[in-house]
């Protein structure tokens, strides 16, 4: 049998609601991480803290390319790929096509 999906951060964007279909979250001051039972999604909150400013989506993509850059194949959990968050006129949320 199945596990029942996570209950969702109360502080998650709309748009974010239900596209993981996650057994767990893990919310972080930067992120919030969506495991599932074969992969782990981890999307970089638009926050605005005294040492980093996530707020714009260029930003926050070039540090996931850097996290991922930096991880590389030294890790036995690793980062496979970046996928840009498409958000359509509807308010609702896709994941692209990974890069």
């Amino acid at each position: 049998m199945k596990p029942a999906p996570a209950p969702e951060p109360a502080d998650l964007p709309a748009r974010l609601r239900g596209v993981f279909p996650a057994e767990q979250i893990i919310e972080t001051h930067i992120s919030w991480v969506f495991l599932t039972l074969e992969y782990a999604y981890k999307v970089k909150k638009p926050v605005d803290l005294d040492f980093l400013d996530f707020r714009p989506l260029a930003r926050r993509r070039h540090f996931c390319e850097e996290e991922v850059r930096l991880t590389g194949d030294r890790q036995p959990l690793r980062f496979l790929s970046l996928a840009p968050e498409d958000s359509s006129s509807d308010r609702s949320v896709s994941l692209g096509a990974a890069t």
